[in-house]
């Protein structure tokens, strides 16, 4: 195997590039959530423990979306899945930790 087809077998096993939509949505997610969780801390004590765990359990699930590749379920609305799904649960997560 030569130089050219392991780089060519490298770039279809990344999906075409290193930075490229998952890289970029993660940056995002992590921006989005780091600013919600930032805003939520300005009231002390009780708005992080109200945002903190919401916010890590949309992470969490727009992380899963990513690691099984699925790029186009993916989106910034789903950050906040916390607080529609079950946001006593996701607030008992949050109290927890």
């Amino acid at each position: 195997m030569d130089r050219v087809q392991i780089k060519t077998n490298s770039k279809y096993q990344l999906g075409g590039g290193i930075f490229k939509n998952s890289w970029l949505m993660a940056l995002v997610i992590e921006l989005v959530a780091g600013a919600v969780i930032s805003a939520g801390s300005i009231i002390p004590v009780v708005g992080s423990i109200l945002i903190s765990g919401p916010i890590f359990y949309g992470k969490s699930k727009e992380y899963l979306k990513l690691a099984r590749g699925e790029r186009s379920a993916v989106d910034i609305g789903g950050l906040f899945d916390g607080f529609r799904d079950d946001f006593s649960g996701t607030f008992m997560i949050g109290l927890m930790t």
